[in-house]
């Protein structure tokens, strides 16, 4: 039960919009039916995105640049391998391109669409060998 002193609208008002969003995406995974762990790895890569722009004073969704994204990623490869930035990069596009096909603001560019994908080197292929001849084709297109 509540404490009576506590107004549970006061309180929804002040949770953070960037948070109320990754909640919603994250109910929208489940409810894709993508596995616990999926789900997991988006709130671990998205819990990083919210601390940096909690830092940036960064409260609302809209107020994301390019410009903001361009250096999240820059602090992110500080701490993480270029394998670890590309995972945080991927869950923040999911994010974003989610945001807009669910919210639909109306002037509002995603900037996600202004960011480049960070390189992630590939040296061999470790995964199931029917598909290393597939894996080869596109290294050589590429």
């Amino acid at each position: 039960m509540p404490s009576p002193n506590v107004n549970p609208r006061i309180r929804l008002l002040s949770h953070p919009q960037i948070a109320s969003e990754i909640d919603a995406l994250l109910i929208d995974r489940q409810a894709r039916g993508l596995s616990p762990r999926t789900v997991a790895w988006y709130a671990e890569k998205l819990r990083i995105l919210r601390a940096y722009l909690d830092a940036q004073g960064i409260q609302d969704v809209q107020g994301i640049t390019a410009d903001l994204l361009r250096r999240f990623l820059l602090s992110l490869a500080e701490a993480h391998n270029p394998g670890g930035v590309h995972g945080c990069y991927r869950a923040l596009r999911a994010f974003l391109r989610w945001y807009e096909s669910e919210t639909e603001p109306q002037g509002w560019a995603n900037p996600i669409a202004k960011v480049r994908e960070p390189r992630v080197e590939v040296r061999g292929w470790s995964g199931p060998r029917p598909l290393r001849a597939a894996w080869l084709f596109l290294q050589k297109r590429n």
